[in-house]
């Protein structure tokens, strides 16, 4: 019976070390499967965390970078992009300041135009200036312009038959002065319309070929030393050169087209007096002369040196001689003698004595 009991106790003893045993050992296995995958994930997590910052920290920073980079680009080829479209501009200005060929000025005495041969000749924005020049102009010279016209002409030159217009374009130099332009090349075609008669009135012109046009440039040392022609005030005629220019008038319409390389002062004139035209069709020396027609010398004044072999017709005889002269004339005709004693020779022909005062 003790035996029996005893040997119910080991078992119970056994099973219960068994138990004991299978019960620690899963609750190990529960602390090592709960606490030991949690330090696990807490610490993943965190490096994870701190990884995930410092690259989100980098990536930030790279972007950042990058965006600044990508700025800095952008500004550069914006102001690449703007220095571009600046020299566009300019290029595209230049281009558009070399097309323009016609220039018009226009007041109530004239219509005048000016067409360029070449376009870049003068700048596209150049202002085109016709003025008179009188003896009653704000500067210029108008007394030396003629007296450079006076100085070898055959006709003179008054205000009577000739017109003074200084033709010029201006133009903004670099300092924003307002200077004089000539023209860089080619010639310059100027068409003038008269609107009050000029032509017929003013210079009297009757045909066509009775206007003329002369150009009247300063010296070169004269138009260094002034930015316009109106400043060369303190000039004389040796200050002016006179020039020929080629013109084609029309005195029915007023107008006149001429060709000029440079600008200056232009004489609008008329030329030379020409033979009324029923005189120079029908012209005749003895209907011309008249009662003069037999006589070698016809003057209003006379004065005589020495003998004479022909037959006078004056209005006034006088003799630088000291006592007489000595007449071989034929019939005279005489006003008035003075300052001399006349002795009429008697070798001469018929009619040798017969002196008319008249």
């Amino acid at each position: 019976m003790k035996t029996r009991w005893q040997d119910m106790v080991r078992r119970f003893a056994s099973i219960t070390l068994c138990f004991g045993m299978v019960f620690g050992n899963m609750q190990v296995s529960a602390i090592a499967q709960d606490s030991t995958p949690i330090d696990l994930t807490t610490e993943n997590t965190g490096e994870d965390a701190a990884n995930e910052q410092t690259t989100a920290t980098t990536d930030a920073g790279d972007e950042n970078a990058s965006s600044e980079t990508s700025n800095a680009s952008k500004t550069a080829e914006t102001e690449e992009t703007e220095k571009a479209d600046t020299t566009d501009t300019e290029t595209e200005d230049k281009e558009q300041a070399d097309t323009k060929t016609t220039y018009d000025y226009e007041d109530g005495a004239v219509k005048v135009t000016a067409t360029l041969s070449d376009a870049s000749a003068i700048p596209d924005d150049a202002e085109f200036v016709v003025t008179p020049v009188t003896n009653h102009s704000n500067g210029y010279n108008y007394q030396a312009y003629m007296d450079a016209l006076n100085a070898n002409a055959e006709k003179e030159h008054s205000e009577k038959n000739t017109l003074l217009y200084d033709i010029a374009f201006y133009h903004e130099d670099e300092n924003k002065k307002r200077v004089e332009v000539q023209p860089a090349d080619g010639a310059v075609t100027i068409n003038v319309s008269f609107k009050n008669a000029q032509l017929a009135d003013a210079i009297k012109a009757k045909d066509d070929a009775d206007v003329q046009v002369k150009h009247l440039p300063l010296t070169p040392s004269v138009k260094e030393s002034v930015d316009s022609t109106a400043q060369a005030t303190a000039i004389s005629a040796h200050d002016v050169q006179v020039e020929n220019v080629a013109a084609n008038a029309s005195i029915g319409n007023e107008a006149l087209t001429f060709s000029l390389n440079s600008f200056s002062v232009v004489a609008v004139t008329k030329t030379g007096e020409t033979l009324d035209p029923v005189a120079a069709n029908g012209f005749n020396l003895e209907t011309v002369l008249g009662a003069g027609n037999n006589y070698g010398v016809i003057a209003n004044t006379y004065s005589q040196d020495g003998d004479t072999e022909t037959n006078l017709m004056v209005g006034s005889y006088a003799s630088n001689a000291l006592d007489q002269v000595h007449l071989l004339t034929m019939p005279m005709r005489v006003g008035m003698i003075t300052s001399v004693v006349l002795f009429l020779e008697h070798h001469c022909v018929s009619n040798c004595h017969q002196i008319i005062f008249i």
